[in-house]
């Protein structure tokens, strides 16, 4: 796609002094830690995140060598397995003869807009009545783009299957979903991206429940524990670590964490541990993100906390451009946040990312 660096340039013109001198030092600490060797992850959630193209963006800095490792939530996952974003029509689902009591809201139902390829690598997988498919798909509704999969017909109903599929494959190698998922989604996932570059992609604990059977399977690919203590050798190993979702806290919950987190007693026994005071944080959120409410459980800010406030979408351009910039690295996406150019690359995921491949997690399977 096209890199509009003008438009990167002028988000960051137009942010407050206070913001820009914020991001100078993010900027920094990233650009340090690649040129020292360290490693960088980014813990990522939300479908807002899907839209705007944050996700996309990190799939693409893991194969620039920028992000080394990823903790996400399944409703990600769930979403990249189904090409991250898709283009459906919305239909009032009780007039096309489907029972209120299985629609989001009572009444409305998203009909995936699939492409001929893609409709028959469906069929061959699910049973897609496809008269039923076109009667939906002639029904007076509007034109949507949405994070792919979840509640769309068939996209939805094909990943709840393919994810029961890929958790017998990867529960038999003893692997993550998310590692045995990758090996199928596109390469501009992050699913896709980790399992081809050999770069961690794990799902919080805190965030197994997301995407319907996707987030189950999630769960039941590997025990609890087993998964606490990757998100914590993923998590300790970092030098920098991007929080770009409300929802995270994992820090404060890990087992092995012993500043904020439960090591204490980890280390009592003379286990590995890891310390957040000898990290950089760096918190993304955006203007409406709730004030922290006092009382227990409240930490207080680390030496290298670093909290900035905004469109998280036009954030992460402006970081990554210049992060890329500075390490003379030519990036091959971009996002623009809620800017006007934000629609074209929501255009160019919907035809350039596809769902994963059935076929390629099968042969996969055989050679890991």
């Amino acid at each position: 796609m096209v890199i509009r660096a003008h438009a990167v340039e002028s988000a960051y013109e137009k942010f407050s002094p206070a913001l820009r001198s914020k991001m100078d030092c993010v900027v920094d600490a990233i650009v340090t830690a690649k040129r020292e060797g360290h490693t960088v992850v980014a813990c990522i959630g939300g479908a807002d995140h899907v839209y705007r193209g944050v996700t996309t963006l990190i799939a693409e800095l893991m194969h620039r060598g920028i992000v080394d490792g990823v903790c996400t939530t399944a409703a990600v996952v769930g979403h990249e397995l189904a090409g991250v974003l898709e283009k459906v029509k919305r239909i009032n689902g009780t007039k096309e003869g489907i029972r209120s009591s299985l629609l989001h809201e009572g009444e409305y139902f998203d009909v995936a807009l699939l492409s001929p390829d893609v409709l028959e690598q469906f069929q061959q997988e699910i049973d897609v009545d496809i008269s039923f498919y076109r009667s939906l798909l002639g029904a007076p509704g509007d034109m949507v783009t949405r994070a792919a999969g979840n509640g769309a017909y068939p996209s939805g109903l094909r990943t709840e299957m393919l994810s029961k599929e890929i958790l017998a494959l990867a529960a038999e190698r003893r692997i993550p979903f998310e590692q045995m998922a990758g090996y199928g989604a596109d390469p501009m996932t992050m699913i896709g991206a980790g399992a081809r570059l050999g770069i961690p992609v794990i799902v919080a604990v805190s965030q197994l429940v997301g995407s319907g059977g996707v987030g189950l399977s999630i769960g039941d690919s590997i025990p609890v524990s087993e998964r606490a203590l990757r998100v914590s050798k993923m998590m300790g190993t970092a030098k920098v670590v991007l929080q770009s979702a409300p929802c995270f806290a994992e820090s404060e919950q890990d087992p092995c964490e012993v500043h904020r987190g439960c090591g204490i007693w980890t280390g009592w026994q003379g286990k590995w541990t890891w310390s957040l005071a000898e990290r950089t944080m760096i918190l993304i959120e955006e203007d409406t993100a709730p004030a922290a409410v006092p009382g227990a459980g409240e930490a207080a800010p680390l030496p290298r906390d670093m909290t900035i406030r905004g469109d998280s979408g036009i954030i992460w351009s402006v970081l990554a451009g210049r992060v890329a910039a500075s390490l003379g690295i030519r990036l091959e996406f971009m996002t623009y946040g809620a800017s006007p150019e934000s629609e074209a690359v929501r255009e160019w995921i919907v035809n350039s990312i596809h769902p994963a491949d059935r076929n390629e997690i099968v042969r996969a399977h055989h050679r890991v």
